[in-house]
């Protein structure tokens, strides 16, 4: 794969940034510009792989301090209807018509063999939520729930506020503005390195250098499978992380400012001259490691 992107139906989450953050974390602490408490930023990986719940010392401590989660999108908020009303490729394209015969009949052969399927069944799917489809039938999944969803559990549990940054139809909307062409491209090359037995690497070296909170290695990593297309490069940059940014810090101020906060976003959110912490500063507030 040229580009590795974790995208979910529910949440979005890719690995993709665009400029260095010296500081390695995932856990942050907000505070400053006339806050009456402090606030807490925490980056995440919407999977249930093991190695992504390995907190360091005051995380839980501050997320039971907390009186508000913060997540990108609130599952209770999701209408599964319009989901899946909005899932689908628009005027009837299908992957079929934006692949050559040879292509697809790779594509449906593999589905076959693999999860015992024809490619027909996802014909008219966001090829980009397909190809989300077969990465995640190739991460652990040791946790019953994936991360941002255990704390939005716990905070239920803890009798917190749950609140969603983003809308189902947002987040769906930024994929569907990815040329479908393209989208099928990456699913065909998804496939095609799948089926020579090609093991994307890249994920065990992404889920090191997220673990250990290094958003200038995620940086480099992604980068280096990035760096032959630079307009889709940069288009994925502006659709599925740097607007989203600019959304999520816009709807979390008033909710830092009314009370005590903990919010958990896509670490990939989280670093560059665009990311979310970067954007809090230029607010005039303090972002610090912790």
């Amino acid at each position: 794969m040229k580009i590795s992107l974790f995208t979910s139906l529910l949440l979005l989450i890719p690995f993709y940034f665009t400029a260095q953050t010296a500081e390695k974390s995932l856990f942050w602490e907000i505070s400053g510009n006339g806050l009456k408490v402090s606030s807490y930023l925490y980056g995440t990986m919407h999977v249930q792989d093991e190695r992504v719940f390995d907190f360091k010392e005051g995380v839980m401590d501050a997320f039971e301090a907390s009186n508000i989660y913060i997540m990108e999108l609130n599952p209770d908020s999701i209408n599964q209807m319009a989901v899946m009303n909005l899932m689908w490729m628009k005027d009837d394209i299908s992957i079929k018509d934006l692949l050559s015969k040879k292509q697809y009949a790779f594509l449906d052969q593999y589905f076959k063999d693999s999860i015992g399927q024809p490619i027909f069944i996802f014909n008219r799917m966001l090829p980009i939520l397909t190809s989300q489809m077969i990465f995640a039938g190739e991460i652990g999944k040791e946790q019953n729930l994936a991360l941002d969803l255990y704390f939005a559990q716990m905070a239920k549990d803890q009798n917190k506020s749950v609140i969603g940054l983003e809308k189902t139809e947002e987040q769906i909307s930024a994929l569907d503005a990815i040329p479908y062409k393209y989208q099928a491209k990456l699913l065909f090359e998804t496939v095609e390195d799948r089926s020579k037995g090609i093991m994307d690497n890249s994920m065990d070296e992404l889920f090191e250098a997220y673990v250990s909170g290094d958003l200038e290695l995620l940086l480099t990593l992604t980068s280096e499978e990035n760096n032959d297309d630079e307009k889709m490069k940069a288009l994925f940059d502006e659709l599925l992380i740097n607007n989203r940014n600019k959304i999520m810090v816009e709807r979390a101020l008033p909710l830092i400012r009314r009370d005590k906060a903990f919010i958990a976003v896509g670490a990939a959110h989280l670093g560059g001259e665009l990311g979310v912490i970067q954007l809090l500063r230029n607010q005039g507030y303090t972002v610090e490691a912790r």
